[in-house]
């Protein structure tokens, strides 16, 4: 490791790295002592707040995905990736857990990054941008590197920037419910970008699309993607114009009942399959029978498990190689069976 160093107002920084250190040290345990959390593992999820922290851009309030490109879903395969990105969806899902845990200001400083950001990409909301703002995040290789462990390409952009994943609608909606649930006020330009995704989701909620997975095949009647129009069209009666969008959110169910559902519960696709994101159904507030979640949750464990993990899905997703475990999925499936009362099921 090289330490480079530099006099700033005369004075040279090794003499200073006490004083840094006591100030960052101050800083995190300040932020750490807001943490409404006070049940079990709580160590575990102190330290979860802080690595959520730790991601965010304090500049623009982004998120990002992970601070990592190009680490391998397998060793030698080629499912490398760049996430050093702001996810909409996963970014939503890491201000839920900080708002739970009392952080409502990071809440509000992700909510004016993505105000800004989805205006400037509308109609569109893109699946994830630039943690400074920026739209385009072409996807390039660079062969001169062997990846980790050879497992190339090394890539630089993400090629799924410019895809067609209208669950993200459905997640900036419901994110400026909880927005407003914790006593966030909604300004015109923020209503009316609310307004802008409203009525794209309902124009559109009936074309499929590439999924939160992000597969490189055909588009598809994706189950996730419709779950979520119907969050955003349920949402957007509570927080705009009811009289509007209710009977949207209604058509959007019907659809669902009458094109996802079989004997395994909730199918990956119109078109079948299974897929773990199915799991959510549940927490997202869907109305349906618990023997449709029971049935769901039968299939994901079958199908998708792997020791103590589950596959994100099963099947063709216009890829060579194979899918990795996902640790997120392990934790949808808990809430999911603790929804259907299987409460040893959950801890085990």
């Amino acid at each position: 490791h090289v330490l480079a160093s530099t006099r700033v107002e005369g004075r040279d920084p090794c003499e200073r790295v006490g004083e840094f250190l006591d100030v960052t040290r101050a800083f995190w345990e300040e932020w750490l002592g807001y943490c409404r959390y006070d049940g079990p593992h709580q160590g575990a999820m102190r330290r979860s707040a802080l690595v959520l922290k730790a991601l965010t851009y304090a500049p623009t309030g982004a998120i990002v995905a992970a601070p990592t490109t190009s680490l391998p879903e397998d060793i030698g395969g080629i499912r490398n990736w760049d996430y050093r990105y702001c996810w909409v969806r996963d970014a939503s899902f890491a201000l839920y857990a900080l708002a739970v845990l009392g952080y409502s200001g990071e809440v509000r400083r992700f909510h004016d990054f993505l105000s800004r950001s989805a205006s400037d990409s509308l109609p569109d909301v893109q699946p994830m941008y630039g943690i400074d703002g920026r739209l385009a995040l072409g996807e390039s290789e660079l062969g001169h590197l062997e990846g980790y462990r050879g497992s190339a390409p090394v890539h630089v952009g993400n090629g799924a920037w410019n895809q067609r994943q209208i669950d993200n609608f459905g997640h900036m909606l419901d994110l400026a419910s909880v927005y407003t649930a914790l006593g966030g006020e909604l300004d015109a330009q923020y209503r009316r970008l609310l307004e802008a995704m409203a009525a794209f989701v309902e124009a559109h909620w009936e074309e499929p699309d590439e999924s939160l997975w992000e597969m490189r095949g055909e588009p598809q009647q994706h189950v996730h993607a419709k779950l979520m129009c119907w969050v955003a069209m349920d949402r957007a009666a509570t927080l705009l114009d009811e009289a509007r969008f209710r009977p949207v959110a209604e058509r959007v169910r019907r659809s669902i009942d009458a094109n996802a559902l079989s004997g395994r519960g909730f199918e990956q696709s119109y078109e079948g399959g299974v897929d773990s994101s199915a799991l959510l159904a549940p927490m997202l507030g869907y109305p349906c029978d618990a023997r449709v979640v029971e049935r769901t949750v039968d299939t994901v464990k079958s199908e998708l498990g792997r020791g103590d993990f589950l596959l994100r899905y099963a099947g063709e997703d216009g890829l060579p190689g194979e899918e990795g475990a996902f640790l997120l999925c392990t934790c949808w499936l808990v809430d999911a069976e603790l929804a259907v009362g299987r409460v040893e099921e959950a801890r085990s």
